[in-house]
């Protein structure tokens, strides 16, 4: 920045250590005693000029942020209003809505899917039929909030190789006016897990993507929800078999622009009856702390003694490798054999405690029987899940 170099070149010769120190001998020498006050003052002006030296980062940086925020306020959005039409069955298209456009490109929400800890949204793009992307790594930011200005969460762009800071809560939260604590500036949002937007079912011009948070304190039940979608791209990437390394990675950003898609929430959305589970027996290095089902899943919360573990060494493993593990310390069995395995794991609060979302609904549950399969201690048990 021209305007910060030449303040520092200016400040460099007008408060250089010789310069200051040769005028402080000129007084000296010219009064033969300095006074104190002087010498005060003296004292005063370089202290500022150290002050000013210590503040020019923070000033510029507050510069370029306000910069950023009115950037920000002045990007375009488009806006779209949907209604929720069953709170229950086929929610995966539950939602009546058109497709919003901009820049080409038409963002629809199709579904949604609320519990008390659990959060997910199917979102459909159409795109130019001319236009390629790269849907395994398809993905965009999202962020929900309600009416009442409660942050359920957001979820920003992860873009490889650039030095890019994640700053979009910060301008939500100023442009909501949101207090939050600057020691832990994610604390008030509801989410404790988020899950970046995926690509579920493709085609020529047509995107079908979910995403989803996890809450342990709960979503509140909210009359109305906001939800924004922008950062629209997908990464590509040069991996080397041979090197086993990344060569090199291309992000590409389809749209800089944002849609603001409101959601009008019916009260019998969130009236559901749970019915809650337990083991018939225990499983030693296993306990399962919840197991509560709905209309929508089985919300599962456990402490399986290997778990932190898998996760831990997770973080180096590809991703199949990893869900593998996973499924196999712990899943859902029916009585015929079929196999369900958990999406939304998270950890809790809870030391050693995670939490699973598993594909199971209430209405499976009083019907048929299910079993919970576990690999802990070297060896595989099956028991028995009751309704309590």
């Amino acid at each position: 920045m021209i305007l910060e170099r030449n303040f520092k070149e200016y400040t460099k010769e007008q408060f250089s250590k010789e310069k200051n120190y040769n005028a402080i001998l000129q007084k000296v020498k010219g009064s033969g005693v300095m006074k104190k006050k002087k010498i005060l003052s003296i004292a005063a002006v370089l202290l500022v000029v150290v002050i000013v030296g210590a503040m020019a980062p923070n000033i510029y940086a507050n510069i370029k942020w306000n910069i950023e925020f009115k950037e920000y306020q002045n990007r375009k959005v488009d806006y779209g209003l949907a209604s929720i039409n069953t709170a229950v069955d086929e929610y995966e298209t539950n939602i009546d809505m058109d497709y919003i456009y901009q820049d080409e490109i038409g963002v629809k929400l199709e579904g949604m899917l609320i519990t008390d800890d659990f959060f997910k949204m199917n979102i459909g793009i159409k795109l130019p039929e001319e236009m390629e992307v790269e849907t395994d790594t398809f993905s965009y930011g999202y962020a929900v909030y309600d009416e009442n200005n409660n942050i359920y969460g957001v979820f920003e762009r992860l873009k490889m190789g650039k030095e890019s800071a994640l700053t979009y809560w910060k301008k939500l939260y100023k442009e909501l006016g949101v207090k939050y604590d600057k020691k832990d500036v994610f604390s008030i949002q509801y989410q404790d897990s988020c899950q970046g937007a995926s690509v579920t079912t493709s085609e020529k011009g047509y995107l079908s993507t979910t995403a989803s948070m996890t809450s342990n304190r709960g979503f509140p039940k909210s009359k109305k929800l906001y939800v924004r979608i922008f950062d629209i791209g997908y990464t590509l990437y040069n991996f080397s078999q041979e090197e086993k390394k990344l060569l090199s990675v291309d992000e590409r950003t389809i749209s800089d622009g944002e849609w603001l898609l409101e959601v009008n929430v019916p009260e019998e959305f969130y009236q559901r009856e749970m019915i809650e589970l337990k083991m018939t027996q225990q499983i030693e290095g296993v306990e399962l702390t919840k197991a509560e089902v709905t209309e929508t899943g089985l919300s599962v919360k456990v402490k399986h003694e290997d778990m932190m573990k898998i996760i831990e060494e997770g973080m180096n493993q590809p991703t199949e490798e990893f869900d593998e593990a996973v499924h196999n310390a712990i899943h859902i069995e029916d009585e015929s054999g079929n196999k369900y395995y958990n999406f939304g794991l998270g950890t809790t609060e809870n030391q050693g405690e995670v939490k699973m979302k598993f594909a199971l609904n209430k209405e499976q549950v009083e019907k048929n029987t299910y079993y919970i399969c576990t690999h802990v201690r070297g060896e595989d048990k099956k028991v028995k899940l009751e309704i309590k």
